[in-house]
């Protein structure tokens, strides 16, 4: 240890101090002191820092570079080298910028999965079996895929193309007089007012173009009524347009302004179809957490496109052309399987592939030649074409009145009827042999949108 001179001087005067004999106060005051002074000052001395242990920097050589600050450039690169991560069989950003499912999640309108407490629940409830779901998904991929390419080029969210998830499951549903049906699950009236034919003979809702068509044209007339406010056209889809409006009238609200279901007091079963619409988004935007796999993208080929048939073709054609496809394409076609046939100028849904094998199938010579025995077994006669507006009107000269409905006998109409159980306008218009139009003539705050409750008193006369 290095002493100072003023802890010398100190231990002098403590020697000379203590050597003087004890007896004496003063002086074994004197001691005691000066060794407390000393002792203080030497762990002074051990804390201090030592100048010989401090380094010294290294002088720098005047040949050294001096270091610079990283351009911006070259911190985006090491930022994009490292950021990359290193996992095995990671797919590239080229792969997933054209894979259906990032798009068609991209392209969603409702993306907040915590908007309400139901949807997570609706979405464990549809993944609650996962081999279960992951067959649903890759059954409906193509009809879904159809769908969703329809919506963009119309420039509409992936939520149109949820809807028959959320109403069918994307399968052809019958409905009854008064029951919705098909994909889309629309009702009579809505079919007939997009001149589709909705009977016992011919439902057309069945028809997945033409019920599409009618469905898509239906959103576009919801959009731009609450100026492309997608929350209320979705619940216009789902309670009628009419109604939807009738409820923003009567609070006040514009188009826009609903951040909530809850504020316009709709039915719980109108709540409850908007929570499985988003349910189903989330569910494709994070398949990972409900433990659910997505199918891979269709290729070009395996993509359905509308095919116009050129001529009258049987069924078992079609079936030929389709392979292994077949048994789902007459779960999807109900109305040419059950007729057997697919009629001139009717459109179908195929794969992108078989085109050129569908192409084929109007020359029924050459179907009956290539296949003697499915032809035996599915026409017995050669259809011949001429002019097809020429057939169709002299097949309706040609059918036998008695095939007409005939009008109801000792029929009452009633001046006032009161609604029914079941019943609404045209189930109502066909017992008294009326149309909807005249009905609707004589009670002015009814349209086809209300619904009729039970007890309601309609005007007949």
């Amino acid at each position: 240890m290095v002493v100072l001179a003023r802890e010398q001087k100190m231990l002098m005067l403590i020697g000379s101090s203590c050597r003087v004999p004890l007896g004496r106060p003063l002086s074994k005051w004197i001691c005691v002191m000066a060794i407390l002074l000393l002792s203080t000052g030497c762990s002074e001395v051990l804390m201090r820092p030592r100048a010989s242990t401090q380094s010294t920097p290294e002088p720098v050589p005047a040949s050294a570079p001096v270091p610079t600050k990283p351009s911006a450039a070259a911190l985006a690169t090491a930022v994009n080298t490292v950021s990359k991560p290193i996992t095995a069989g990671a797919p590239a950003l080229a792969e997933t910028e054209s894979n259906f499912w990032t798009e068609m999640v991209a392209a969603r309108r409702f993306t907040d999965c915590n908007y309400d407490p139901a949807i997570e629940s609706w979405a464990k409830r549809l993944t609650a079996s996962p081999a279960n779901f992951n067959a649903n998904v890759a059954r409906m991929q193509p009809y879904f895929d159809y769908v969703w390419r329809r919506t963009q080029a119309l420039q509409m969210p992936s939520e149109v193309a949820f809807l028959p998830l959320v109403e069918s499951d994307y399968r052809q549903v019958y409905g009854s007089y008064g029951s919705p049906g098909g994909w889309w699950q629309l009702m009579p009236d809505t079919g007939r007012s997009y001149h589709m034919d909705v009977s016992r003979a011919n439902d057309e809702r069945v028809d997945p173009v033409k019920a599409t068509d009618a469905a898509l044209k239906l959103m576009q007339e919801n959009a731009a009524r609450f100026n492309n406010d997608w929350l209320l056209s979705i619940f216009a889809y789902n309670v009628g347009g009419l109604r939807i409006q009738r409820v923003l009238d009567a609070k006040g609200i514009q188009p826009g302004q609903v951040e909530h279901v809850h504020q316009l007091g709709l039915p719980l079963t109108t709540e409850d179809h908007l929570h499985r619409l988003i349910a189903w988004g989330c569910i494709f935007a994070n398949p990972e957490r409900y433990r659910v796999t997505l199918p891979t993208p269709l290729t070009p080929d395996q993509r359905f496109t509308e095919v116009r048939i050129s001529h009258t073709t049987p069924l078992s054609a079609m079936l030929e052309a389709l392979g292994s496809f077949a048994p789902e394409w007459k779960n999807q076609h109900p109305l040419i399987t059950k007729r057997g046939e697919i009629r001139y100028a009717q459109r179908v849904l195929a794969p992108a592939g078989t085109n050129a094998a569908l192409a084929a199938l109007g020359d029924l010579h050459r179907f009956r030649t290539t296949a003697p025995v499915l032809a035996q077994n599915s026409v017995r006669k050669p259809v011949v074409v001429v002019n097809h507006r020429a057939v169709i009107t002299a097949r309706a000269v040609a059918k036998p009145q008695s095939a007409k409905r005939a009008a109801p006998k000792n029929v009452v109409v009633p001046a006032r009827f009161k609604v029914r159980n079941g019943d609404n306008l045209w189930t109502i218009a066909r017992r008294f042999d009326m149309r909807v139009k005249e009905i609707l003539a004589l009670n002015p705050g009814v349209s086809r949108d209300t619904v009729l409750k039970l007890g309601y008193q309609l005007r007949l006369k």
